[in-house]
């Protein structure tokens, strides 16, 4: 193969590893950067109960903006009738979720899971970005009111 041949194809090879990889996103590499790579390597370093706690602010943006992608990566079956709601993400919304899952030493979704009975009771308040996050992502009230 020639010098020029073999040239030709890392030209080649580049623009279509940009195009699979995509060039990174202002918005998506401020905070510790990260990929939808690197988030499915870290959540499927133990798929039965995911690091959610190893992911910086910039890959829970990549979650929300790929969920469908990850979603289908990841094997995870939704709810018939359950649509992905088109949410961005932003820096602040980001790093209160790093922040909350900090705070409580969140490192797995079963951490998670145990905070709930106390979020439930009042005992760990959550920051109200992060409900306003919620209420967005899942269209409902979480204000406790009727």
């Amino acid at each position: 193969m020639s010098i020029l041949s073999r040239s030709g194809m890392c030209v080649v090879s580049l623009m279509v590893l940009t195009l699979v990889v995509g060039c990174p996103d202002a918005r998506t590499s401020n905070q510790g950067g990260g990929s939808i790579f690197t988030i499915a390597a870290k959540l499927m370093s133990d798929i039965s109960n995911p690091p959610i706690g190893d992911l910086n602010a910039d890959e829970w943006q990549i979650v929300v903006d790929q969920a469908a992608t990850l979603i289908d990566m990841l094997g995870i079956t939704l709810p018939d009738g359950f649509t992905m709601p088109d949410v961005e993400l932003t820096d602040e919304e980001a790093q209160a979720i790093v922040d909350f899952l900090d705070m409580y030493d969140v490192t797995s979704v079963s951490d998670l899971e145990t905070l709930i009975p106390q979020i439930e009771s009042g005992e760990i308040t959550v920051p109200d970005v992060l409900v306003a996050l919620g209420e967005s992502l899942f269209d409902v009230d979480l204000s406790g009111g009727a």
